[in-house]
């Protein structure tokens, strides 16, 4: 059975079927292309170019990989990487406050870092392109950063309110990485153009 071979409207270079598509109505010698050529009409012209610049037709396209989304914070969260200084000061004058002659700071501080990082966790669990997420994050927060937080946790009753305010800073680190990684991924996300739908 002899091969079926078309000519890309754009490159006009002959191809078989299975390497081109048909992205609209348009028949004859203007019906099927490269995708990649298609692309690179798109990326010069991303307005015009997402519909047929002959037939007009609107063409369909989808993501090569999925879309993360932006969760909604928690509301303490929000706080800390909004004021992280000012949240710090807060937490740590409103603890000195109510327990003034308590030695339960190293208490305090597992807390709410579990408390943050379980926080943390949720986000991540979240992620939909998780090797992805997780070259990124190698590459931004370093592997040695949760070895250096779980040291500082584990030396609190050494270093105190000195220690508890660094551990705070490598929460918030985490969570300023997290949402700068998947602001990353989200851009370097592509498209690609299909086959018009038979109808």
């Amino acid at each position: 059975m002899p091969r079926q071979v078309y000519d890309c409207r754009f490159c006009l270079q002959t191809d078989e079927k299975r390497n081109l598509i048909a992205p609209c109505i348009c028949k004859g010698g203007s019906k099927y292309v490269h995708n990649h050529c298609l692309m690179e009409w798109y990326s010069r012209e991303p307005e015009k170019g997402r519909r047929c610049n002959v037939c007009s037709y609107v063409y369909h396209q989808e993501y090569t990989s999925p879309i993360e989304d932006i969760e909604n914070m928690n509301i303490f969260v929000y706080i800390h990487l909004q004021y992280p200084l000012l949240s710090i000061i807060v937490l740590h004058w409103a603890y000195l406050t109510l327990f003034p002659y308590s030695h339960s700071y190293t208490i305090y501080q597992f807390v709410w870092n579990s408390v943050m990082g379980f926080e943390y966790l949720r986000l991540v669990y979240r992620v939909k392109n998780r090797k992805t997420y997780a070259m990124h994050w190698k590459k931004f927060v370093r592997p040695l950063l949760p070895s250096f937080h779980s040291y500082l946790l584990l030396s609190l009753p050494k270093t105190g309110i000195l220690g508890g305010i660094a551990a705070n800073m490598c929460m918030i680190y985490y969570f300023y990485e997290h949402y700068d990684i998947v602001i990353t991924m989200n851009k370097g996300v592509q498209t690609r153009f299909l086959s018009r739908p038979r109808m």
